[in-house]
């Protein structure tokens, strides 16, 4: 089924495919009416009216999602969709546009709940990022996997379950309300665009920039998720992000490579990736050494990730592809990290920065040791002529 949902009324309007769950709230979900609501379908209407485009939505189902996008059923996705090192690499997302903590909750009158205990029925959303943390992080629960994600306060509340997985933004729509017992991770959302959709991929970027240069984006996250905002400006989160990203790709760059007998270490190519920086620095006019030097401390950074996840399980990651999937990904997400360096960003903190991506990407190898030199480095690229 696809229900239009908005018609820009002009001759040469663009249609679009947006795919949404519909069961995820705050950011898309129905209303008793069967109506779309929520934050990403005020965010999809509002960029609709001001890029001259026809939205449809195209519902999905979260274990279908990534098949439903790489099968063309729609453009983009926008529900709450989690950023994560395997959908960077299968299809581009967008700048993030709300962040959320992966978490834990129980009865607001259970007290005491041993979460590590063997058999502990919790319940999370099948097929969705929650399923992969919860799977991750509480090894020894007795997963119960729902397909109706708007039913897990029922589940709770009538004590089918003795815990649910959710995040800090969705637990506001438990009724009753239910109490956090622990913090699982820290994760962005942002939106899922097909692969070869770049010009789509470029104007939704272009808009969410300016949404967030003019404090739009800033109004609409305060009237959706009635919570503070980040203590961290707009660049530190955006560049915090990007170097995150990129971290959380490493771990199928292992699996990748040792699937393939290939090394971790791959002098021939790491020269080639530093010859291509110094061009990229200068067609982006960022200064030569400075932005060398970032790519140098990246190498290490991205290697210390590859063999922590050698070193111990990488089993059931995704094998994609280095030359076709993980390098072009691993492009986007580099070119996106010049064209914010090249806006000069200033008063950038490096103890908010490091916070933020050790939170962000929570891996094998991440550590402040790791990162610390990324940072650093990334503090000292300057446009060149400043």
């Amino acid at each position: 089924m696809v229900l239009l949902i908005l018609f820009v009324l002009t001759g040469c309007a663009r249609p679009v495919r947006v795919g949404m769950s519909g069961d995820y709230p705050p950011f898309a979900y129905r209303d008793p009416g069967g109506c779309l609501r929520g934050y990403d379908v005020a965010m999809a209407g509002a960029w609709a009216v001001d890029q001259d485009r026809i939205l449809s939505v195209v519902p999905f189902q979260w274990p279908e999602l990534a098949s439903d996008l790489e099968a063309g059923e729609f453009d983009l996705a926008m529900s709450g969709i989690t950023v994560r090192g395997d959908r960077l690499i299968q299809s581009p997302m967008t700048r993030a546009v709300a962040t959320a903590d992966a978490i834990v909750v129980v009865r607001m009158d259970d007290r005491a709940l041993g979460l590590d205990a063997r058999g502990v029925r919790v319940a999370v959303n099948r097929g969705g990022h929650l399923e992969q943390v919860a799977r991750r992080k509480l090894p020894r629960a007795e997963l119960v996997l729902v397909d109706d994600n708007r039913s897990l306060p029922d589940l709770l509340t009538a004590g089918q379950v003795a815990a649910v997985v959710t995040d800090t933004l969705e637990i506001r729509s438990f009724t009753p309300s239910p109490r956090v017992v622990r913090v699982l991770q820290s994760d962005r959302k942002a939106y899922w665009v097909r692969r070869g959709e770049n010009t789509l991929l470029d104007s939704m970027d272009a808009w969410l920039a300016g949404q967030e240069a003019t404090g739009a984006l800033a109004a609409r996250r305060a009237r959706y998720f009635d919570g503070p905002e980040s203590r961290l400006s707009p660049a530190e989160q955006r560049l915090a992000d990007l170097v995150a990203r990129r971290l959380q790709v490493m771990p199928y760059v292992a699996a990748t490579k040792e699937s393939e007998s290939l090394p971790v270490d791959d002098p021939g190519r790491e020269q080639l990736i530093r010859d291509r920086a110094i061009r990229a620095a200068r067609d982006s006019g960022l200064e030569v050494d400075s932005y060398v030097a970032l790519v140098e401390a990246q190498f290490i950074a991205a290697k210390a990730v590859q063999r922590a996840y050698l070193a111990g399980d990488n089993r059931g990651l995704r094998i994609f592809s280095l030359r076709e999937d993980i390098r072009p990904a691993i492009d986007r997400i580099d070119r996106a990290l010049r064209e914010e360096l090249a806006l000069h960003p200033g008063n950038l903190r490096a103890a908010a920065l490091l916070g933020r991506i050790e939170q962000w990407a929570p891996l094998p190898g991440v550590t402040r040791a790791t990162i610390a030199p990324v940072v650093d480095a990334l503090l000292k690229v300057s446009v060149a002529g400043h």
